[in-house]
């Protein structure tokens, strides 16, 4: 009998972690014991095992079995071997599961909240050279999936030439996000000439206000013609949707037209104070607000008709009904030493002159200045490196924070907010010491009470 991995499955290995198996769209590693880690080296489709698998030792055959049950392995009579890059692989650097990679910093649109001031393109481009070095660099780091960002990606001259690139080495596109403004039959043909299937991750901010947002007349009229379109070709839609005080108002209608779209999810969230929006939107960012508990008892009584992203994910409501929140309120030792943002650390951020940010709310911070740039240091070294800049920063912990901060010591939320978003102390606060201070937004959902009322209407 012979044993091999399924196709979604790979044996990898990084510093600090040294037997795992993963798959492109699992952003965290599953930790193997040296014993699994041995059965499943053996599980290549060419190492004959015993006819039956009750037939060699005891401990093998409760890995086999409990692999074959979790759909990791499959069973064979006769020798087929797995693919080359399922194979093991030992990385130097610490895990990095993704990035999201701007490929251009140039933009049709001139949105007035743009992290990146897109509209006015301030970052160079890379040259095509440069662009397929970084390709390289991601398949040594280990990166296992890409999200095309922009800028407006499709401005890019080499889009496809970058797309067929990561394809060939076996780099998987999760999403691409677009203004969705440039979307055509011929982009979707391309699509399927090469078999090609990802999320579309766009934007539509307010019924009636996105024009306003975008800085561009009949933005959303392109937006949601194409918004169908993508739908109707089968591909799945994430849609975001970011409001200020000014136009939070149209939560509800929006609501009901990304019903009548049938997007796959759609994340609610508000604009962020950096970038263009410190200038050019002068109203609030809507954080809690009575519109969006209006939406989640619309939301529910709907049953659930889509995944609903509120708030960056402190609350999330499941396609068909249940919601989660974000709780971590145990006082263990994990908890206390675990990094501020996980998704800073496995899915970074890659501006258009190739700066490695943890996150886009960091950019227009005085740390940006501070981050490395892949065109000059390798991105697996950066992640080799626990001393790097780079490394120091993903690795803030929660007690990290609440030592240095009072009220945040005495809080009953501590652990649960972890003293807040690093974007948003970077974008609220002032001298050298910001990034370690807290983020007041997630105070007014926490110990101002909306949290409260979100679970009174989801329970």
């Amino acid at each position: 009998m012979f044993y091999k991995l399924c196709k979604p499955y790979r044996l990898r290995g990084w510093d600090g972690l040294p037997f795992c198996l993963t798959s492109p769209h699992a952003l965290t590693p599953r930790l193997l014991s040296r014993e699994e880690f041995a059965v499943l080296l053996c599980c290549d489709g060419m190492t004959e095992f015993g006819k039956d698998i009750d037939d060699g030792d005891e401990k093998i055959a409760k890995i086999l079995r409990s692999m074959l049950d979790g759909g990791v392995i499959s069973a064979a009579e006769s020798p087929s071997e797995i693919m080359e890059l399922q194979k093991f692989r030992k990385y130097p650097n610490g895990h990095i599961h993704s990035v999201i990679w701007s490929i251009t910093g140039d933009c049709n649109l001139r949105c007035k909240h743009c992290y990146m001031s897109g509209g006015r393109n301030q970052y160079q481009d890379l040259t095509k050279d440069q662009l397929f070095d970084l390709i390289a660099q991601f398949e040594e780091a280990g990166v296992m999936e890409v999200e095309l960002s922009g800028g407006e990606p499709q401005m890019s001259p080499y889009f496809w030439e970058l797309v067929d690139e990561l394809s060939n080495r076996n780099i998987h596109i999760s999403h691409v996000h677009t203004n969705a403004t440039l979307l055509n039959d011929d982009f979707f043909a391309d699509m399927k000439k090469r078999d090609l299937y990802w999320t579309f991750d766009s934007s539509l901010d307010g019924v009636g206000t996105h024009d306003d947002l975008r800085g561009t007349p009949g933005a959303e009229i392109s937006a949601i013609a194409s918004l169908r379109k993508i739908r109707r070709e089968g591909y799945p839609l994430l849609v975001n949707s970011k409001f200020h005080t000014d136009s939070v108002h149209t939560v509800l209608d929006t609501y009901e037209l990304m019903k009548d779209i049938g997007v796959t999810s759609w994340k609610v969230s508000f604009v962020f104070p950096i970038g263009e929006a410190v200038s050019s939107v002068p109203s609030a960012p809507a954080v809690c607000c009575v519109e969006y508990l209006e939406l989640l008892k619309r939301y529910r009584a709907d049953g659930n008709p889509f995944d609903l992203n509120l708030i960056e994910g402190l609350v999330k409501g499941h396609r068909g009904g249940g919601f989660a929140y974000w709780e971590n309120d145990k006082e263990d030792a994990f908890n206390q030493q675990r990094v501020s943002c996980g998704l800073c650390r496995n899915r970074p951020y890659i501006l258009p002159d190739s700066t490695l940010v943890p996150c886009i709310g960091w950019v227009s911070t005085p740390v940006e200045a501070m981050l490395p740039k892949l065109s000059k240091m390798p991105l697996s070294k950066i992640y080799a490196d626990p001393n790097s800049q780079f490394r120091k920063l993903v690795g803030i912990k929660v007690s990290d924070i609440t030592e240095r901060n009072e009220e945040c010591r005495q809080c009953a939320y501590k652990l649960t907010c972890g003293g807040g978003c690093r974007a948003d102390a970077l974008a609220t606060n002032h001298g050298s010491d910001a990034i370690y201070k807290r983020g007041m937004m997630l105070c007014s959902v926490y110990k101002g009470g909306f949290m409260t009322k979100v679970k009174e209407i989801c329970k």
